[in-house]
């Protein structure tokens, strides 16, 4: 996959203090869960910003989170680079008490990420998914002898909360504020702001001011 880095660069004209996370969401309606990608370790001020960076490299994801639901928080482990177009097929077992993925192989539809759980797997013990540029994008509970699909090409959104840490899984239907991240041809820089009325405006072009996340 490319190395071509992303950056987004998010400023704060609101009244108050806010953490601000970006999430990615399947372009078609799907079972699994968005995580926080990335989140501000702490509150960003007024008239401040921070800034997020990310390339295209996909990877398989696991971690033992119980039954996920919102407000879990994911940590990804055990991460295997993958390709849509190839290397897009790995195998989640629990074997001799080892979680793990397989090295992946080509073998899935193209344009999809494919995970297999062995019979092994128990019920509601573990997650699998996917990641993008080494963190978790979005997740599903692992079960034996279950095949997870997830669609690459993935929609991208900024989002302002109270509180949020990195990797926690959402609710993505409860959210009404959110800012569409969407990258024209040949842009890779964005300025996401949210206004006074807590509204986005997403423009081409990085701030001249850089926090980096």
């Amino acid at each position: 996959m490319t190395s071509t880095t992303y950056t987004v660069t998010v400023i704060n004209d609101s009244a108050d203090a806010w953490k601000f996370y970006v999430f990615q969401q399947p372009p078609s309606i799907a079972n699994n869960l968005s995580l926080a990608w990335f989140a501000s370790p702490y509150k960003i001020a007024p008239k401040d910003q921070v800034q997020f960076q990310w390339n295209i490299q996909y990877s398989f994801v696991w971690s033992d989170t119980g039954i996920v639901k919102p407000g879990v928080k994911f940590t990804a482990t055990g991460l295997k680079d993958c390709d849509p177009q190839n290397k897009n097929l790995t195998t989640f077992d629990f074997i001799n008490d080892t979680p793990q993925l397989s090295d992946p192989t080509s073998g899935g539809i193209a344009g999809s990420l494919l995970i297999k759980d062995g019979p092994s797997v128990p019920s509601n013990k573990f997650a699998v998914g996917v990641g993008m540029s080494g963190k978790g994008t979005y997740v599903v509970n692992a079960g034996p002898n279950l095949k997870h699909k997830f669609t690459a090409d993935p929609l991208y959104f900024v989002v302002a909360a109270d509180e949020v840490v990195e990797g926690q899984v959402m609710d993505i239907t409860t959210i009404t504020q959110s800012g569409s991240l969407i990258f024209p041809p040949n842009v890779l820089d964005l300025t996401a702001t949210l206004l006074a009325d807590n509204t986005w405006k997403i423009t081409p072009g990085a701030s001249k001011k850089k926090t980096k996340c």
